[in-house]
């Protein structure tokens, strides 16, 4: 009970430590003033980033959601072709392997094995592999070596929630990154920037207005697919 603190339950309490885990995760990568985002784990300079032709985000269950929306987010800022994939389905079809795609193992716990089987593949067939996983020192933190830790803290639930949100925030950081280099002026970069960092007041101003979430829920649970 006293890791819960005031919240009924674990789900509600890993709802409303987005806000901080979300300014973990941004804390001190971000140039405000030439509008850049700064991933030393990534030892990227502008020139590896040009010599990228995509990007494919490799992730299960709620990675490879997340890795949805940081595809569509790369392709429309950044330019760099950019698509998800299932890490189960990606790594048992004996995919082609181009050397000038870069590889991201999206994963909360550094330890899924499908994703970890996928990077191994990559590998072995030359690929540029790197992650965006929250747990320092995992496997597939290891396994890539270069990457984004997303520093969303311990999971609370099952939902992952707050892993799902650092998970986009790492993505956007590396979207704004590469746009930097390739389509985004300074004055563009730190627009960008201020919004970035504009949104764990946004998710804390939200979740402390007492939002009718349950409202929302219902509505989820009872749309049709």
């Amino acid at each position: 009970t006293g890791e819960l603190g005031d919240y009924p339950h674990f789900m509600l309490k890993e709802i409303f430590e987005q806000s901080e885990a979300l300014r973990q995760c941004l804390r001190g990568r971000l140039r405000h003033d030439e509008g850049l985002a700064k991933l030393g784990g990534l030892e990227m300079l502008p020139k590896d980033i040009l010599d990228i032709s995509r990007v494919i985000f490799l992730g299960c269950g709620t990675s490879y959601h997340a890795s949805l929306i940081g595809a569509l987010a790369l392709e429309k800022l950044a330019r760099i072709p950019a698509k998800a994939e299932i890490a189960s389905e990606f790594r048992h079809r004996n995919p082609v392997i181009d050397q000038a795609t870069l590889f991201f193992a999206v994963t909360q716990s550094g330890e899924t094995s499908d994703t970890l089987g996928a990077i191994k593949e990559i590998k072995i067939k030359g690929g540029q592999t790197a992650g965006i996983v929250n747990v320092v020192g995992s496997s597939i933190a290891r396994e890539c070596g270069r990457g984004v830790y997303i520093h969303s803290g311990p999971e609370m639930a099952v939902a992952s929630t707050k892993a799902f949100s650092n998970m986009l925030a790492a993505m956007y950081l590396f979207t704004l990154q590469a746009a930097r280099t390739k389509t985004l002026d300074a004055s563009q970069g730190a627009k960008y920037a201020r919004g970035l960092s504009a949104i764990p007041d946004l998710v804390e101003g939200y979740l402390t207005s007492n939002p009718n979430i349950d409202q929302l829920v219902k509505w989820v649970i009872e749309a049709k697919t």
